[in-house]
């Protein structure tokens, strides 16, 4: 079991005050006031937001880029680059707002699962009209992205092709890397195998109503293995006012865990690293790892587009067919 923590850079997105007051306020009132307040001498914490000039005060990196949905690629590829150039660091982890860190099991994990062949994200996304670079292809939500230096570097060097693309910067970051992995086998006369990988991921009270997602560790509104999970959503989808209140609720929870030894916690993280849940739609939910690489590429891709919310653009596209496809468990 290895002790020694590595320099770990939590790089937080959010939005300038002025362009939207919501995220910088709950960086405020309670990141900086929760998970953040006492961090471990490994880590850092640093917002970023878009603005007029490039500056970096007090942990808040400001990039010379709009600050919209529209351009959160641009934004988080200038705030890597900065860092890149300016910052000590072994790993960037991506993240937002709504999103609690357990900083104590981030150091376990790192210290004794992580793989650098691997790419590490909280939620794994697989999803019909998501191409990274292909439909389907697997994405790390933005909810929570590991890189390592070199992961950070490479991603410099090949994803300057996106930046005024106006692409969701969680996609455009897979696409990136997963391009550079399908283009390594080419080169080598190798099968692409797709590499992600994750840790146990959670929610905390996201929505009043519990409805089976067929994810391992966690429905939308609780779970019984907070100890494990290196990231919990605390999005409230339809009530975001709501989130300053949870946000202190959940701290005060995860402040009063009693955690099992290190070596069974470790044990049983490495269990749903190698086989974490894949997000395939908010009807269908999850399937694991290994069944989404063996399941058939066609019928996937059937299914998705057949059973769409109804708050989803997708939906309406494909809204004659939607509901006739629901064997998705057989």
């Amino acid at each position: 079991m290895s002790t020694k923590n590595k320099k770990i850079i939590i790089l937080i997105m959010g939005t300038n005050e002025k362009t939207d007051p919501f995220f910088y306020r709950e960086y405020k009132e309670c990141i900086l006031e929760t998970w953040a307040k006492n961090l471990p001498e490994n880590i850092q914490v640093i917002y970023y937001q878009g603005g007029n000039e490039t500056k970096f005060e007090n942990n808040i990196l400001t990039l010379a880029c709009e600050d919209d949905l529209k351009w959160t690629y641009k934004k988080t590829y200038l705030a890597l680059h900065y860092i890149n150039r300016n910052l000590d660091f072994d790993f960037i982890f991506r993240t937002n707002t709504s999103t609690y860190i357990n900083t104590y099991l981030l150091n376990l994990f790192i210290n004794n699962i992580y793989d650098e062949k691997k790419y590490y994200g909280a939620d794994l996304y697989s999803l019909s009209e998501a191409c990274a670079p292909y439909p389907l292809s697997i994405y790390r939500r933005g909810n929570g992205i590991l890189y390592s230096k070199n992961d950070i570097v490479n991603l410099l060097h090949n994803g300057i092709c996106l930046i005024y693309q106006g692409i969701c910067d969680d996609i455009a970051l897979d696409n990136i890397l997963n391009s550079y992995q399908i283009r390594k086998s080419l080169e080598n006369n190798t099968k692409y195998i797709e590499n992600h990988s994750g840790w146990p991921h959670s929610w905390y009270k996201c929505v009043d109503k519990i409805f089976d997602t067929n994810h391992q560790i966690s429905n939308y509104n609780t779970s019984n293995k907070y100890d494990l999970c290196i990231t919990t959503t605390l999005k409230r989808y339809r009530e975001r006012d709501k989130e300053f209140e949870i946000y202190h609720e959940f701290h005060n929870l995860i402040s009063n865990l009693k955690y099992r030894p290190e070596i069974e916690i470790i044990e049983e993280m490495k269990r749903y690293s190698d086989n974490p849940d894949v997000f395939l739609g908010s009807v269908i939910g999850y399937i694991d790892y290994d069944k989404w690489k063996k399941f058939d590429r066609n019928l996937l891709y059937l299914m998705e587009i057949s059973n769409k919310a109804s708050d989803d653009d997708e939906y309406w596209k494909y809204k004659e067919i939607q509901g006739r496809f629901l064997d998705f468990k057989k």
